[in-house]
């Protein structure tokens, strides 16, 4: 489903907020100079908060990509929490055991939530035996009951979040079930709706954002004449035309029948004309209609029907004056982009 997540998911963060995670991440290794016991620790710590830092300078910069800087930030606190238990132990077992607790606690949820779906186990894994064997390392040989209590009560969270994690996949699954177009694969009329109750709800402070009603031309006649198995074929074949077009920030939904919407964050009025016609050009060439395009760029006092409306009646100008061209809402009406 195009531009969609289900709120059962956690998305990814902001970039702003994901600096904001890496500042923090960094001062916390600073401050744990306080508390690193172990010359190794401390030797470290100059290359740890540069680490951090370097990962956040890097997504700033666009040169590695958010969910990659994620689980490079994952993996080095996960090494952090095992070195840190590894020498720990050699100070206090209690404490390692502590720390054991508090890794895995932390550390298993986010692996979870940040590997790719096909290696949760692998990472959950991962993290558990490494935690483990670092606290045996020192916990083992003093109190091994107490190490048993502790691989029983990590055995026993990992099941715990197990379960959960399975059944908020099957949430997950229903909501998109949904929340999609069973033909195209698009967000339907409901997440559409959604996105842009959502994005209203959100006040103007994202940026100029244009909405885009794509009808397809003469669409009835094509069923008439080459059966409903051809017009099927041919909204599948608008609906990968028009997500080709647009970029991931960009929603994409089947509003009804033969009837698209387009949901462009970030444009101006000039920049969502010439991407309504991109979309226009691109049906015409790759299925067997055209489409007329209403354009409105969304303006302080709108909310989701005056936008709709603006939108929608953009389009029926473009129908109106000839079909397969591209109208503009009269508040934004910069002609840019229309087709004779």
């Amino acid at each position: 489903m195009y531009g969609m997540a289900s709120p059962l998911t956690p998305s990814r963060f902001g970039r702003r907020a994901f600096l904001g995670i890496v500042c923090v991440a960094t001062a916390m290794v600073v401050l744990s100079w306080f508390d690193d016991l172990h010359p190794v620790l401390r030797a470290t710590l100059p290359a740890r908060a540069a680490a951090v830092a370097g990962i956040g300078a890097a997504v700033h910069l666009g040169i590695v990509r958010q969910s990659a800087a994620e689980r490079l930030l994952f993996w080095l606190g996960l090494g952090m929490a095992v070195a840190r238990v590894w020498f720990l132990g050699e100070v206090s077992v209690e404490r390692a055991a502590l720390v054991v607790i508090a890794a895995v606690a932390l550390m298993l949820p986010l692996a979870l939530l940040l590997a790719p779906r096909h290696r949760r186990l692998s990472w959950g894994a991962a993290t558990v035996l490494l935690c483990l064997v670092a606290g045996g390392r020192s916990i083992l040989p003093e109190a091994p009951g107490g190490f048993v209590a502790l691989t029983a009560f990590v055995a026993l969270f990992w099941t715990l979040l197990g379960v959960l994690e399975r059944h908020a996949r099957s949430a997950d699954e229903a909501w998109g079930i949904a929340h999609t177009d069973q033909l195209t694969g698009l967000a339907n009329r409901r997440a559409v709706l959604h996105q842009l109750e959502e994005h209203i709800g959100t006040g103007p402070d994202h940026g100029p954002t244009s909405l885009l009603m794509v009808d397809l031309d003469r669409f009835k006649a094509l069923n008439d004449a080459a059966g409903h198995a051809a017009g099927d074929d041919a909204l599948r074949l608008v609906a990968m035309a028009l997500v080709d077009v647009v970029t991931d920030r960009s929603l994409v939904g089947r509003w009804g029948g033969e009837e698209f919407v387009l949901l462009l964050h970030g444009p101006d009025a000039l920049h969502a004309a010439a991407v309504a016609e991109r979309v226009r050009v691109t049906v015409a060439a790759s299925s067997p209609v055209t489409a007329s395009i209403g354009v409105a760029t969304r303006r302080p006092d709108d909310d989701v029907l005056t936008w709709m409306s603006r939108a929608d009646a953009a389009l029926y100008r473009a129908k109106s004056a000839g079909r397969n061209r591209v109208e503009f809402a009269p508040s934004d009406d910069t002609r840019v982009g229309d087709s004779p």
